[in-house]
C-alpha cells in the first residue's frame, strides 16, 4: 500500500487518515504498533485527532529535552568543574577502593 504510514518495505503499512490544517502537511511512516497507539488515542476520545496526539507528543519531548539541558547546565556541569578546581577531592583509585572497603567493613558490623 503507499500513501500510508507504515514502517519500512517489508513491514504492512498501517493507513491512518490524516487532518489537514493551514499548517504544513506531512507524510510519515509509523511502525503498525505506533500506528494502532495513536487511532487508539482518537478512538478514545482522549484526541480530536491523530496530529493532534503527534503534537502532544512533541511537546512532551521538547520538555523533557529542556528539563535535561537545564539540569545539565544547573547541576552536571557545576558539579563537573566543581570537581576539577578542587584538588582536596583527587584521591587515587587505591584510595577510592579502600574507603568503599572500610564503609563495607563498618556496615557489616552494624545488627
Amino acid at each position: 500500500m503507499t500513501g500510508g504510514w507504515g514502517c519500512g518495505n517489508d513491514v504492512p503499512h498501517q493507513k491512518v487518515s490524516k487532518v489537514v490544517r493551514a499548517s504544513n502537511q506531512r507524510n510519515i511512516l509509523l511502525s503498525p504498533d505506533v500506528a494502532k497507539s495513536i487511532r487508539e488515542r482518537v478512538e478514545s476520545g482522549q484526541y480530536a485527532s491523530e496530529g493532534d496526539v503527534i503534537r502532544q507528543g512533541l511537546r512532551a519531548l521538547s520538555e523533557r529535552e529542556e528539563a535535561m539541558e537545564s539540569w545539565l547546565k544547573q547541576k552536571v556541569v557545576p558539579s563537573v568543574i566543581n570537581s576539577r578546581e578542587s584538588n582536596s577531592r583527587k584521591r587515587s583509585v587505591a584510595q577510592v577502593r579502600a574507603s568503599l572497603k572500610a564503609a563495607r567493613t563498618i556496615n557489616k558490623k552494624k545488627p
